[in-house]
Order: C-alpha cells, then sequence, then structure tokens
C-alpha cells in the first residue's frame, strides 16, 4: 500500500498493518512488490517508463479509467498488448 499524501499513508500504515498488510516506503518500493496496483488518482499516475518496475504478474486496476490513469500509448518494448475479456487487457 502506498499514497503519496504522508498523512493518508501514515493513516493506511496504521489500518493495513492491523489487517496484516504493508505499506511501502516509496512509491518505487510499491511498484516492485504489489499484486495489485491499483490507481485512484485521476492524474494519470502510472506512464510508460513505471511499467517495467511492476512486479512480474501483477494486475493494474483504475477506478477512474484507464486514459485517466494509465500511459498506455506506447507500452516499452517487450510487452504485448492482448484483450482478454470485456475492459481486461494483458500486456
Amino acid at each position: 500500500m502506498y499514497d503519496i499524501n504522508p498523512v493518508r499513508r501514515a493513516q493506511a500504515q496504521a489500518r493495513a498493518q492491523a489487517q496484516g498488510f504493508s505499506v511501502a516506503r516509496d512509491r518505487d518500493a510499491a511498484l516492485k512488490s504489489a499484486g495489485l496496483v491499483l490507481c485512484a488518482t485521476g492524474a494519470l499516475p502510472l506512464r510508460g517508463e513505471d511499467f517495467p518496475e511492476v512486479k512480474n504478474g501483477a494486475f493494474v486496476a483504475t477506478v477512474t479509467s484507464s486514459e485517466d490513469e494509465l500511459e498506455l500509448s506506447a507500452p516499452p518494448d517487450g510487452y504485448r498488448k492482448a484483450a482478454t475479456a470485456e475492459h481486461i487487457t494483458r500486456y
């Protein structure tokens, strides 16, 4: 779990630890270790250069739209795009 806001991050850490989850020390650590990356900012938090940092096999989801949260126009080298179901794309 990670939040850019230090107050929300501290609040999340208390709740997460009580439920057996951890809070990453920074954004890069979160991307490298998370099995689920949930983007909920509306401010393009995950750019093309971030994808190689995402843990292999992780799920990336958004709560707004992929256009608001993910830079998918040109995936990094080595990524192939495949639609697997409605609203689900595998890279």
